[in-house]
């Protein structure tokens, strides 16, 4: 019996040390287990700091050179006063820059003639011939410098004469105080037929001239300029 009892506690020894080591194997399997697993680090969140835009480069406005010629003054008053703005549905619209050129550039030609006129003042103070009422504002004066120092070229190709058909009187409406020589015609932009100067039967329509509205501004010009007649 005693040997029975000592084999019997043996078994229960040799089973509790099995069952130590086998949880010391789970342990060790599970320790291992847990630091093979990647683990991830959130990256840190952070407010975006506003990104300032630098202050744009301003150019300094270009105004016109001092003292202000003669002969700038009287340019810039039959440009403004010719194609400063015109009117469109009831709001007054300013002329395009090659419109006001434009217009500028029949003063020019008409001094290069010789035909109108010796000097600038002479030919814009003609009896018929430019409106030069308005006062010019420093943008007209700068444009008009700009043309007398051959710094804008004529876009019109040697125009001497131009019109505004939206100033003419259209078919049945009063023709009294407009010369209407020219005939009826039609204008884009226009409805209806408006009469043309008689001048224009005798000069060249000068046509297709960039950002110039055509039912605003119609530009002409003499094959020969110097056998041109000055109309009244």
């Amino acid at each position: 019996m005693c040997q029975r009892g000592l084999i019997n506690n043996n078994l229960v020894t040799a089973g509790k040390i099995c069952i130590v080591l086998l949880s010391l194997l789970i342990i060790a399997s599970l320790f291992t287990a847990c630091n093979s697993i990647p683990v991830t680090t959130p990256a840190p969140t952070s407010t975006p700091v506003p990104t300032i835009s630098a202050a744009p480069t301003l150019t300094p406005q270009e105004t016109p050179k001092m003292p202000i010629t003669e002969n700038v003054k009287w340019l810039a008053a039959v440009i403004v006063s010719e194609a400063g703005s015109t009117l469109e549905k009831g709001k007054l619209v300013r002329c395009t820059d090659e419109e006001r050129a434009a217009v500028g550039w029949t003063v020019i030609n008409r001094l290069y003639s010789g035909v109108f006129g010796r000097t600038i003042k002479d030919i814009v103070n003609a009896p018929g011939q430019y409106a030069h009422d308005q006062q010019p504002t420093s943008e007209i004066l700068l444009l008009a410098q700009k043309i007398l120092e051959g710094r804008i070229q004529d876009p019109t190709g040697g125009a001497t004469y131009f019109f505004s058909p939206r100033g003419m009187p259209k078919e049945g409406e009063s023709t009294t105080g407009f010369d209407t020589g020219g005939g009826l015609h039609s204008v884009p932009g226009i409805d209806g037929e408006v009469y043309f100067p008689s001048w224009t039967l005798t000069l060249t329509y000068i046509g297709d001239l960039k950002n110039v509205r055509v039912a605003y501004f119609m530009f002409y010009r003499a094959e020969n300029p110097g056998t041109t007649t000055v109309p009244n």
